[in-house]
């Protein structure tokens, strides 16, 4: 049985698997960047859905339990120049 080809709950489109190159996921500890995530992603209104196996992984990261591949700084300013 796929994981994918349900309908989405915010559409009438349909959830397909896509590999996104790049994907940041909040946690409470920080942020956490996964490359080529396996994704559901409606093809009609675009709303990803993730996986038990991909939201595990986010929190290994988050938590220490895995070392990452890398680490990244991420620059934080105000919307408007002041």
């Amino acid at each position: 049985m796929s994981d994918y080809g349900y309908q989405c709950e915010w559409c009438d489109g349909v959830v397909l698997e896509k590999i996104l190159p790049r994907e940041i996921f909040r946690h409470s500890r920080g942020f956490v960047i996964l490359e080529d995530a396996p994704v559901g992603v409606c093809i009609k209104c675009g709303h990803k859905y993730y996986g038990a196996k991909i939201l595990r992984r986010v929190e290994e990261i988050a938590m220490n339990r895995d070392k990452a591949k890398r680490t990244e700084r991420i620059p934080v300013a105000h919307a408007t120049h002041s």
